[in-house]
């Protein structure tokens, strides 16, 4: 891919890793499932959209939820059960796990191409979360889902490899390094948190950021965000653009 010209490579890239979790990595939930650590960085963020938010339940949307791994994690601790939530993972196999195990929530198969094009239907949350998913996406289709995610999400929550956060020289690895402090200025987010490791030796960090449309409500009095059902998409993953 290196004599390819970027934007030619980066898109095979992303389908070539796209085509892994559809085929190989299809079975990836039954191994992960319900066996990740405390997750401390989501609840960490949690608390901070909950100061905006007000009382009841907490809207969340979750791009490249897998089998609602994040969601079992937030349904076993009592001051975080009470979310209403909405995942979407490529893997059918996944999806089809997680609705098994969380009837009352909604899930749809899609990729990238299918959030960026649906996700203003998707409803209103107070949180948008992309834990480990952002690392297979090339950054255009990256700022794509974050932009999108901007206007139906309050706060955004990307864990992901933090290494050129502030850096913005271009980097080929076999998985695509974001430079977030750039896309988030360009797009409209407002960094609230940043954290470049999430435990020692990590490799992964998360950043918490808002959005200009939770801003603006706030200074201009609106109500808190009306969440609506999402159950009425349809389910089959679409092609990306």
């Amino acid at each position: 891919m290196a004599l390819l010209p970027d934007r030619w490579g980066d898109s095979l890239l992303t389908a070539k890793q796209a085509l892994w979790w559809r085929t190989m990595g299809r079975h990836w939930h039954f191994k992960k499932f319900a066996r990740d650590g405390g997750k401390e960085w989501l609840k960490t963020a949690l608390s901070r959209v909950r100061q905006d938010a007000g009382p009841g339940p907490l809207a969340i949307l979750e791009f490249g939820c897998n089998a609602g791994n994040n969601l079992y994690t937030l349904r076993q601790d009592p001051a975080t059960a009470a979310v209403t939530y909405c995942g979407v993972d490529i893997n059918p196999k996944a999806i089809a796990f997680a609705r098994t195990r969380f009837p009352s929530d909604s899930f749809h198969v899609g990729d990238h191409g299918w959030f960026i094009r649906h996700a203003d239907a998707l409803g209103s949350f107070n949180l948008f979360v992309a834990s480990h998913i952002l690392y297979y996406i090339d950054e255009k289709h990256t700022r794509l889902v974050l932009e999108a995610a901007c206007r139906v999400a309050d706060y955004i929550l990307v864990v992901d490899r933090m290494e050129r956060f502030f850096d913005n020289s271009p980097a080929r690895t076999g998985l695509f390094f974001h430079a977030y402090a750039s896309i988030c200025n360009d797009i409209g987010l407002d960094v609230v948190e940043m954290e470049a490791m999430l435990a020692p030796g990590s490799p992964y960090g998360y950043f918490l950021a808002r959005s200009v449309r939770s801003v603006n409500a706030q200074q201009e009095g609106l109500p808190a965000t009306n969440v609506r059902s999402c159950a009425g998409l349809p389910l089959t993953t679409e092609p990306c653009p």
